[in-house]
């Protein structure tokens, strides 16, 4: 049975058209819009209302962009969709979207969202709220392009494609075998527990389950798992991953040949391919692991130590913290606008130097020991104007490439001891692929390559793609073990360890209190990212510098979940350290 509407001007359902305009000030505003479509060769029809703050901007303006919106933005978009730019001027912040004007009209691109139409207005109809408008280019971010100029779909995200073989097991049994002195049995037997017993959903988990949904239903082994009765869990209730105890006491037995090999390896295999992947046992079973030296370098006295390429995170915190080295960051004090100045600044040119540079060391060349100089420092700090931003760093920014859905574990014994493990399936719930009878949840990992072919960061076989994690080791200026820290947050991750690490040695913070600090987060493009607990003072003094602020949450989990460990010699204590933007907790045994 289908329901019949007659001749109709536009399709519907269709693709979310996100229609964008700056106002009278400048200040770029988004909505969301069903009813539209490509009316002719080049030229596009809109229906919306008059009352609408983006129609007025459009009206003022002569020009707007129309783009499409990714699964990963369902909710900024919703955002937009649902509050009225005339109450709240700042909703295109709020969402989390960042600006870029179009090189042909005087209208925002979407930072994140990657195909944009960009037009002119050729005239508007408040009786039939007929907006239509001159396509004058159509703009699309290289990152969602194959090597032949091709949009990719969702299957880098979603599906069997996104999923690249897991290395998980293998490191973490491999690091256990080599340094740990406990039996495999006893490590894994809380996972064990809490797979086959449930956990109590959070707030936090709750909201990503929501957040997710779309993605779990499409697959019915995600949805017997992470699904109550179809419906999202909520807080409170209890969630149990029967199959993943299985698994989980299977390796615990049998080591990391349960996993690559035999049953399991071929479940992984077979779903993946049912899911129009690629995955073949072979390479489940010819997975190895890599042992790489560590990123060293020095911040005031303080030896720090932390994860090489492909990660890009070790790297950058070495070359912040020599940036900012040059700079009496004491003196001017923590959520001054001198010191987030500095900061910022210095987070422009390291991920200017990310984006050039970065990628697996096993198949580029990366300046490893010139990015991590402190002559290398000391050149660059030489741009910064302590009076004004600078704005000349062009190159394009890598943070909407990567997923905030990692997670961070630091341990530490009264030995000084330390580890420090970041490990990720990419976005929340990776693939979306669940094995069946395995309770395990496939990664997405593809989608930290870039589609194209001949890049630092192109995909090929044996590969590790380049990410921003950074497990990090902290020794005293005894040369004793001091911290171990980490965060998810994808490249957020940069700026909140290398900030919490800064905030013990320059501010004499414990550990609780430098993780629970305002923090900001600056890419060499775009606007200031800050935390809404930034003191007015630096607000505003920022601005007058020429800095352009995206003012977020209080306690923001865009900025990470810091989670640490670190040794207190005068009280010979541990004192553990939990980040509340993000599930997580201070613990000891």
């Amino acid at each position: 049975m289908r329901k019949n509407y007659g001749a109709k001007p536009f399709s519907y359902p269709q693709p979310v058209f996100i229609i964008a305009a700056y106002d009278e000030n400048g200040l770029p505003n988004a909505m969301n819009a069903a009813w539209g479509g490509i009316s002719e060769m080049k030229e596009i029809s809109i229906c919306i209302s008059e009352g609408h703050k983006t129609t007025a901007n459009i009206l003022k303006r002569k020009a707007f962009t129309v783009s499409m919106a990714e699964v990963g933005q369902v909710v900024a978009c919703d955002y937009v969709g649902i509050v009225s730019g005339n109450k709240v001027t700042d909703k295109f912040a709020r969402a989390g979207f960042h600006a870029t004007r179009s090189e042909f009209v005087d209208a925002p691109l979407i930072d994140e969202l990657s195909v944009a139409v960009e037009c002119k207005l050729k005239d508007y109809n408040p009786e039939t709220c007929i907006l239509r408008g001159e396509i004058v280019n159509v703009s699309v971010d290289e990152r969602v392009l194959d090597e032949n100029g091709k949009v990719v779909n969702d299957e880098i995200t979603v599906g069997g494609k996104a999923s690249g073989v897991p290395g998980t097991v293998a490191g973490l049994l491999t690091a256990l075998e080599k340094y740990g002195t406990m039996k495999r049995a006893d490590v894994m037997a809380p996972a064990i527990k809490h797979a086959g017993e449930g956990i109590i959903v959070s707030k936090n988990l709750e909201g990503i389950i929501q957040d997710n949904y779309e993605k779990l239903v499409k697959f019915d082994a995600a949805s017997e798992v992470y699904l109550k009765d179809g419906l999202p869990y909520e807080a409170g209730d209890r969630l149990v991953n029967k199959d993943l105890a299985a698994t989980l006491t299977k390796i615990s037995k049998e080591g990391k040949k349960a996993f690559y090999e035999g049953e399991i390896a071929k479940k992984i295999a077979d779903e993946v391919q049912k899911q129009g992947g690629l995955m073949t046992v072979e390479d489940l079973k010819n997975y190895t692991i890599e042992e790489r030296e560590p990123v060293v370098g020095k911040y005031r006295d303080y030896t720090i130590i932390s994860c090489p390429p492909a990660s890009s995170g070790g790297t950058h915190i070495v070359q912040l913290l020599n940036m900012v080295e040059n700079y009496d960051l004491k003196a001017m004090g923590d959520n001054t606008p001198e010191s987030w100045h500095i900061w910022a600044e210095s987070m422009k040119q390291a991920f200017a130097d990310r984006a050039e540079y970065m990628g697996d060391t096993a198949y580029v060349k990366v300046p490893l020991k010139g990015l991590t100089s402190k002559e290398y420092a000391k050149e660059v700090v030489k741009k910064i104007d302590l009076e004004k931003a600078g704005k000349d760093i062009k190159i394009g920014d890598p943070s909407k490439y990567e997923s905030g859905s990692t997670t961070h574990f630091s341990v530490m014994d009264k030995d000084g001891n330390m580890v420090a493990v970041t490990q990720t399936i990419n976005y929340f719930f990776g693939s979306g692929v669940v094995v069946p009878g395995t309770g395990i949840m496939m990664n997405n990992e593809m989608d930290d390559f870039v589609p194209q072919k001949n890049m630092k960061n192109s995909i090929e076989g044996g590969k590790r793609p380049l990410s921003s994690m950074s497990p990090t080791l902290v020794l005293d200026p005894k040369n004793r073990p001091l911290m171990t820290i980490g965060s998810p947050g994808a490249t957020r991750i940069i700026p909140a360890v290398a900030l919490t690490i800064s905030n013990v040695i320059d501010h004499g913070m414990t550990l609780q209190e430098a993780i629970n600090a305002p923090r900001i987060a600056q890419f060499q493009s775009g606007k200031l990212n800050a935390e809404g607990r930034m003191s007015f003072e630096s607000y505003n003094k920022l601005q007058e510098m020429g800095h352009e602020i995206n003012m977020r949450g209080t306690y923001d989990n865009y900025f990470g979940g810091v989670q640490g460990v670190m040794m207190d010699y005068d009280t010979k204590t541990l004192q553990g350290g939990a980040d509340p933007r993000r599930d997580g907790q201070a613990a000891s045994f």
